[in-house]
């Protein structure tokens, strides 16, 4: 790759000043406003030679300068852990946005639950043992099951979670809290076991841990099933997850872990299974809810006789009803909006201003008490409206972050000669929010117990961005702000939902959006600026009134010969754009990837990888760009891309976890082995994916054996791509000295010898 800009264009900042800072803010120290770079975009991700990128991971919510980074010549490598993956922008849309943007219910795939705070608590007995230590017991719940059972709507994760229970004695079931993992896991036992009375539950204090069930005695019920529910402090230690499912199987019982859905990201073993859990449709919930609740309502509309016929319309007309239901929101509000409705059963008005005030009321009463801010003698009136805002829109930051992004927020939208430090009253940071606000968003001290409040905003931050944008502030103070948090803020989840809420101002209005930040976003050296703009993209086309905008843009994007715009064309793509704009994918990333200077990007086959394509025809697609042929400098990169996407595909487990998902897919018959074959072989030959490729084609030898069917299927695969005489001969030595150096017994590799 040409290193010619090198030495043509001066280090470059993070991004590019909006067109309008410089006008409005002469004299403050605000970025630098850089001309656009040449196009240089450096090999395996990094910032190209025109620009300078800074140290990435300081620590959280540090404002510095691009123009300090540049003076001190850091330069920030981008790792693939720092990109964010298929699901990120879809889901932190949502909550950041609540219900307003909705594409597909994929996005709230599950099964049903009761719902956090929807189970009387109940008393919990602590035991004592003689030698003083507590003597840990599992409690029966059958009435707590036979509740969870009464409301409880099937979803795909039950099929996977009874499959894993009948091959395994422990299985875990991550999921985020108060998604319904508890009522999964209780009616998947009960199933299993044949009775609601055969299910108990363990109680651990925040002290104990795994290896505490196995040393006490006499712990778990002889042939029922047990639910261990582990703090979020703790990650479930596959040693101690293992000894666990040896004890429970011995007493010919089982046991379902639940924890964190980040805790653990692993395949099933011999022993452990793992299930992830997902949050269940809202509608399902509230309408079953609902219908429990009006059970013991002989009629709700005088009919002669009555049939129940008026309960079901009630329900339909509750579900269509606006505010009643929001789709983003906690599950215990729609179980204690289905409780109200059943007690009060309003009707036509009564219950359009039920809704109106359930979805209304609260929310115009925050935002007016986060914008109106009074005088007092030891408050800053702009200091505490800044904190205010700032506290919603990064709701499950840690505090510093918060403070850095209202010091922005102050820069932003005041004169230079009026802006000051902000610091907190004798009071402390409380006393800017108001007694009101901190109770729920007085952001907390560290960042683990900030993520654990991440989830109580629902839907607000959107609701205040266009309030702002509304009249509550200049549309350009408010844009040139949410610039500063992606240039200048060092914490990662502050840019992206900094990045997510400038996509959802541009229904607004989008040239003013794209002119001012998204354009210059996309132009800029930095990869995470540039992924700030992909975020944009990606949230701009959840809205139907924007997509065909961001489509005109992204196709125009892949079609200008300017490696940055391509760069963030193919981002936009791996971020989930691949979903909104199925269709128009795959012709915009083949130019994508014509592109020279992005040979050895893996954004590319990130972005190709994550297609919203049936898997055989994705494969299919990979085939025929590795068979094109193009002249001059963009001769083979179509090929380097599709085989690197190739790998990344090898990589994904099956839902079940027990599989590789192609071959899982291969040995049900949905994907061809002749494509699957030729794949392998171009990839296990081409520079670009040699390594990485063996290293999945090794993961695939280990697991293959663990299933009758699969390791039938792979040999079978294997035969095909061994005929080819160089894969052949790195295969022997493959197998000679590297498989052999870590598994010395085994069959799969004998017979893999014999090829």
């Amino acid at each position: 790759m040409t290193q010619a800009t090198a030495e043509e264009t001066p280090r470059q900042e993070t991004g590019t000043a909006p067109p309008d800072a410089a006008a409005d803010q002469p004299a403050h120290p605000a970025p630098k406003p850089s001309p656009v770079p040449s196009d240089g975009v450096g090999t395996h991700g990094r910032p190209g030679p025109a620009g300078t990128a800074t140290a990435a991971d300081e620590p959280a919510g540090t404002a510095t300068t691009a123009a300090k980074a540049s003076a001190e010549g850091e330069e920030e490598p981008e790792r693939a852990a720092d990109r964010p993956d298929a699901d990120f922008a879809a889901g932190e849309w949502i909550r950041l946005a609540g219900d307003r943007f909705r594409t597909r219910d994929w996005f709230n795939r599950g099964q049903s639950a009761m719902g956090e705070g929807s189970v009387a608590a109940e008393n919990v007995i602590i035991n004592e043992a003689p030698d003083g230590r507590r003597r840990i017991v599992a409690r029966l719940i059958a009435e707590e099951v036979v509740r969870y059972r009464q409301v409880y709507v099937p979803g795909e994760t039950d099929e996977r979670l009874e499959r894993e229970l009948a091959r395994r004695s422990v299985v875990v079931l991550s999921g985020p809290d108060g998604s319904g993992r508890r009522a999964t896991a209780c009616v998947a036992l009960a199933r299993r076991h044949g009775s609601p009375a055969h299910v108990a539950s363990v109680d651990l204090l925040p002290s104990e841990e795994l290896a505490d069930l196995t040393r006490a005695g006499n712990v778990f019920h002889e042939g029922a099933g047990h639910i261990v529910q582990l703090s979020d402090a703790r990650a479930a230690d596959p040693m101690m997850l293992a000894a666990l499912a040896s004890h429970v199987r011995s007493l010919g019982a089982t046991a379902v872990v639940v924890i964190d859905s980040d805790q653990q990201k692993v395949s099933s073993g011999p022993l452990v299974g793992y299930v992830t859990h997902a949050r269940p449709p809202a509608r399902e919930v509230f309408e079953a809810h609902l219908v429990h609740q009006l059970r013991d309502y002989a009629c709700l509309a005088d009919c002669t006789p009555c049939r129940r016929e008026c309960v079901g319309t009630y329900v339909r007309i509750c579900r269509e009803t606006p505010g009643l239901i929001d789709p983003a929101g906690r599950l215990w509000a729609l179980v204690a909006t289905a409780e109200d409705l059943a007690r009060q059963r309003p009707r036509d008005d009564a219950l359009r201003a039920f809704g109106l005030s359930r979805s209304s009321s609260e929310e115009r009463a925050v935002i007016d008490r986060v914008l109106t801010c009074d005088e007092k003698p030891d408050v800053n009136a702009v200091h505490a409206r800044a904190f205010r805002i700032a506290c919603v829109l990064f709701a499950g930051e840690p505090l510093h972050t918060v403070v850095d992004a209202a010091e922005l927020f102050v820069r932003a939208t005041e004169k230079p000669e009026d802006v000051s430090p902000l610091r907190p009253p004798a009071a402390g940071y409380r006393a800017l929010l108001g007694a009101e606000l901190s109770a729920s968003w007085m952001p907390a001290g560290d960042r683990r117990t900030a993520e654990r409040r991440r989830a109580i905003e629902n839907g607000m931050a959107r609701r205040l961005v266009d309030a702002l944008w509304a009249g509550a502030l200049r549309p350009k103070d408010l844009l040139r702000w949410l610039h500063l948090l992606v240039t200048e803020i060092r914490d990662p989840r502050v840019r992206r939902t900094a990045a997510l809420l400038a996509g959802g101002c541009a229904e607004h209005d989008f040239g003013q959006v794209s002119a001012a930040l998204i354009e210059p976003w996309a132009r800029a050296s930095a990869w995470w600026v540039r992924e700030s703009a992909a975020l944009a993209l990606v949230a701009a086309a959840f809205s139907p009134q924007t997509r065909p905008l961001v489509r005109d843009h992204v196709q125009d994007w892949s079609k200008r010969d300017f490696a940055r715009l391509r760069d963030t064309v193919a981002r936009a793509y791996a971020a989930g754009l691949s979903v909104l704009l199925a269709a128009q994918g795959p012709s915009d990333l083949v130019r994508v990837a014509c592109q020279p200077l992005l040979r050895r990007s893996p954004v590319v086959a990130e972005a190709v990888s994550r297609l919203d394509l049936p898997t055989g025809s994705l494969l299919t697609m990979l085939l025929n760009w590795a068979d094109l042929r193009l002249p001059g400098p963009s001769a083979g990169l179509p090929a380097a891309h599709a085989v690197r996407a190739f790998v990344l595909l090898a990589s994904r487990m099956a839902d079940s976890g027990s599989a590789p998902d192609l071959l899982d897919r291969m040995s049900g018959g949905e994907i061809g082995r002749a494509d699957l074959t030729r794949l392998w072989q171009l990839a296990l030959l081409h520079p670009a994916s040699a390594f990485d490729a063996w290293e999945r084609l090794g993961d695939w030898v280990r697991v293959a054996p663990g299933d009758p069917a699969i390791g039938s299927s792979f040999r079978e695969l294997m035969r095909g791509v061994a005929a080819d005489p160089q894969v052949r001969t790195r295969l022997h030595h493959q197998i000679t000295y590297v498989w052999r150096g870590r598994v010395t017994a085994s069959r799969i590799l004998d017979e893999l010898e014999e090829l």
